[in-house]
């Protein structure tokens, strides 16, 4: 291969019935200096075809004539498979016909044995250049095809978007496709269907996660319209969250035959994500105007017919509905007040109350989402703070006002938001429930010696006033729950911790009382030998042995 030349490696096969000549073949010459990278051997016809398949050789050095198939049958064999594979052939025969037959079948060259190590050479060399001009060929033909592909791919996308918002400069572009045998033509019934994708990637996920949907989405698009041979159609991303696509009406295609498409582009995008990916589609069906200059109020309607798509329940498209104007406003504040006491005094008509808020959002001629989203949030906000206000600390333990915003936020149907809010206020029932008053002070009590103990300072009265609790009453539910005093369960807790400190020698001792809620190094020891029997030292000893 000659110097500065960088290219992929070929890989070569030698074909032959005698051992000995592929070994020769083999040892003759220094195939990597002609850019040979791997090379393997078969010793009749049968066996080459089924390494060539599998191998996918650039080239391949063939006997002639080899038993249960010739040569010329495996090129022919071959070349129906690899049309780019080249064979020298080699043959101990002056034979005229053969020299024919490997000539129709553009073998490049044919070698007579015995075999000249020097034509073999300038055979090789002259083959394996013809392969990298071949290939580099094949790749700028590939390049270039690409490159105009995607040229007009990405004048088609934004011919889309031009023709969604009314830009005067969606004329001088569809001219401009025009001579890529692309159009639209001006005029003709045309509709635009639009997809929302409801992603459940968060914001510091990779740009190629998001890339990758857009992908799935255009790929279902496609192999859907395909499907129904929908061909003069314009497609685009707005925004990265929103596809338009633009058809033209046929009298063999309806506004139902769209919605039957859009929900199996649907299914389709859920299949390629996976059922489990949290990634959500939904579709409206804009209003069908004559001509693609009024394609933006097609758009526009499709726009409003996604968003009708949140009130729906188990659909996830929407035609266009003409809704009333005007319209009052969702109740709020007299929604809070009757959701307030329903979950403060743990009624169960608060499901009842849910299945109206359905009725009432859903009946209301006129509401945007994100007032719903913010009813929605409110709601929760408020049985969250009652809920505090109960002691129900494992019930608020993985809930958090910022989690909390985000779940509501992203949430794609009102039915989502509604089986939320019911789901929440059913474990928040369950809370109550499985926990008495009692219960509940001796459960915040724990968790306040948990948080605190290695402050070392507070004191019982701390606690109480912490739970609005009298420092005797608190000792005394305290005592008939566990059996033993708050003091002596600190103190408990507190060995436990310093135990786990103690299991290894990077800790010192002070430091362990310290870290354990001590002050009075002292008083740790006594303290610690008093409940286990031995002192911290001893324990450490034991513990390393």
């Amino acid at each position: 291969m000659p110097e500065g030349v960088v290219c992929c490696l070929l890989n070569l096969l030698i074909v032959d019935d005698e051992k000995r000549t592929r070994d020769g073949l083999k040892m003759c010459l220094p195939w990597s200096e002609f850019g040979i990278g791997e090379i393997r051997e078969a010793d009749d016809g049968h066996t080459a075809l089924e390494v060539a398949l599998a191998f996918k050789p650039d080239i391949i050095l063939s006997d002639i004539r080899m038993p249960t198939m010739t040569g010329i049958e495996l090129a022919r064999r071959v070349q129906a498979e690899l049309p780019r594979c080249k064979f020298v052939f080699i043959s101990g025969y002056a034979d005229k016909e053969y020299l024919k037959a490997a000539i129709q079948l553009k073998a490049v060259s044919f070698i007579e044995k015995p075999i000249s190590v020097a034509e073999l050479k300038g055979c090789i060399g002259s083959v394996t250049d013809a392969c990298r001009q071949e290939a580099e060929q094949h790749q700028r033909l590939a390049d270039s095809a690409a490159k105009l592909e995607s040229s007009i791919g990405m004048l088609q996308r934004d011919y889309a978007v031009q023709l969604a918002q009314g830009s005067p400069d969606a004329d001088y572009m569809g001219l401009l496709l025009a001579e890529s045998s692309f159009r639209l033509p001006s005029d003709g019934n045309y509709v635009s269907v639009l997809f929302h994708l409801h992603s459940a990637l968060g914001p510091d996920s990779p740009p190629e996660h998001a890339a990758a949907l857009r992908a799935s989405l255009d790929a279902a698009l496609a192999n859907e319209f395909g499907r129904q041979r929908i061909t003069t159609y314009v497609a685009g991303t707005i925004d990265g969250t929103r596809l338009v696509a633009h058809l033209q009406l046929t009298p063999s295609l309806s506004l139902n035959d769209l919605r039957a498409s859009a929900d199996r582009i649907e299914a389709d995008f859920a299949g390629r994500c996976g059922k489990s990916s949290g990634h959500q589609l939904f579709a409206g069906i804009g209003l069908p105007v004559r001509g693609t200059a009024q394609l933006h109020r097609s758009y526009q309607t499709a726009l409003t017919a996604v968003r009708q798509v949140f009130f729906l329940g188990s659909s996830r498209t929407a035609i266009f509905e003409e809704q009333p104007a005007g319209g009052a406003a969702l109740p709020s504040d007299r929604l809070m007040r009757e959701f307030g006491p329903l979950v403060h005094s743990c009624d169960h008509a608060v499901f009842p109350f849910i299945a109206a808020l359905a009725r009432d959002i859903r009946g209301h001629a006129v509401v945007s989402v994100d007032d719903v989203k913010m009813l929605f949030y409110k709601l929760l906000l408020l049985l969250y703070d009652e809920a505090h206000n109960k002691f129900l600390g494992r019930y608020m333990e993985d809930r958090k006002e910022e989690y909390l915003w985000h779940r509501v936020a992203d949430s794609g149907t009102l039915q989502e938001l509604l089986t939320f809010l019911e789901s929440e206020v059913r474990a928040y029932l369950v809370a109550v429930a499985s926990v008495g008053v009692q219960s509940r002070v001796v459960h915040e009590t724990i968790r306040y010696i948990e948080r605190h103990y290695q402050s070392g300072g507070f004191t019982i009265s701390d606690i109480a006033s912490y739970l609005q609790l009298t420092p005797a009453y608190l000792s005394q539910i305290f005592k008939k729950d566990t059996g033993q005093t708050i003091n002596d369960y600190m103190n408990a807790y507190k060995v436990e911790r310093a135990k786990e400190l103690l299991a290894g020698r990077g800790v010192k001792l002070v430091e362990v009382a310290a870290l354990s809620g001590y002050n009075d190094a002292k008083y740790f020891t006594k303290t610690f030998k008093r409940i286990t029997g031995i002192t911290p030292s001893e324990y450490r000893e034991n513990a390393l042995k």
